[in-house]
């Protein structure tokens, strides 16, 4: 993260502060700076003593808005005073960093869907970690699908319990395996490129999106088309049916022959609006609906 210090002085880390944050983190001292002058500006109080409440994050801090683990994360950092201090916010930018290691990330990861670090996870919290990573891409529906098949993968347990996954059995075989839950797939299948579906997997879309990418041409082919003439023919009309039709050969005098080449233009006009009236109905009535995949299997 790359913090502006909006409206503050500079603001400089003490060394029993470096020497504090260099146990946990790789940062410099100008980075550090950086993170304790965005503190300040987002803890009011006097001194920037009282905190920062973790669910303020994702409003105030623009730097870290997209993150969708921001307040979860904030949250399990917090841990039970609801409030980070400087040392914690440090802590929590760093965690969130793109240089933290891969296992502070699964220790931060294992205490979103652990709060209560009992070592396991049931179904309640890893719907509440499903649905704030994957919220907006999936249904509640499809998101209990995921926790039922991750539940069930788990190993059984006696009647009446409810099914539960441990630490152990979430990142060695939920993370590094998908044959055994449906997860994994899925989450590799948002972190890799679209290419790598296949080409029998991506064949519907591209497709779709070729038809789509005709139907826009052909239509601002046609709206260009139409707008010329509205501009063009109407004006062209009423100076030639004046000048050369109602004047010169009908011999009508100039001051009702601009009334006749007026109302030449406005029928002209209302032609134009109608064939292209005309035209969208056709054009939307014809379109081609593209097979998806179920349908060319059937």
């Amino acid at each position: 993260f790359k913090f502006q210090a909006e409206g503050h002085s500079v603001f400089r880390a003490t060394p029993q502060q470096l020497q504090a944050y260099s146990r946990f983190c790789s940062y410099t001292e100008e980075e550090v700076n950086q993170v304790l002058a965005k503190y300040r500006q987002l803890d009011r109080s006097r001194n920037h003593t009282a905190g920062v409440w973790y669910e303020d994050l994702a409003g105030k801090c623009t730097e870290m808005q997209g993150n969708r683990l921001l307040t979860l994360a904030a949250k399990a950092v917090a841990g039970s005073t609801s409030r980070l201090d400087v040392d914690r916010f440090v802590r929590l930018v760093w965690l969130l960093s793109s240089r933290a290691s891969v296992q502070e990330k699964r220790d931060l990861l294992w205490r979103v869907l652990d709060p209560h670090q009992t070592g396991r996870v049931r179904r309640a919290g890893l719907f509440r970690f499903l649905s704030a990573t994957m919220g907006g891409n999936l249904t509640d529906d499809q998101l209990l699908d995921l926790v039922e098949s991750a539940l069930a993968a788990a190993d059984p347990k006696p009647a009446g319990l409810e099914p539960e996954l441990t630490r152990e059995y979430f990142f060695s075989a939920m993370l590094h395996s998908s044959r055994r839950c449906t997860i994994p797939a899925y989450l590799s299948a948002m972190q890799k490129p679209l290419a790598a579906a296949g080409p029998g997997a991506l064949q519907p879309d591209v497709q779709a999106i070729r038809q789509q990418q005709q139907q826009l041409g052909t239509v601002a082919k046609v709206l260009i088309s139409f707008s010329l003439l509205l501009i063009v023919l109407p004006i062209t009309l009423y100076f030639i049916t004046k000048s050369l039709l109602f004047e010169g050969f009908l011999s009508i005098a100039p001051r009702q022959s601009y009334i006749y080449a007026a109302i030449v233009a406005v029928v002209t006009v209302h032609i134009i609006l109608a064939g292209f009236v005309f035209f969208a109905f056709w054009e939307g009535g014809t379109g081609k609906e593209v097979p998806d995949a179920a349908a060319k299997q059937d």
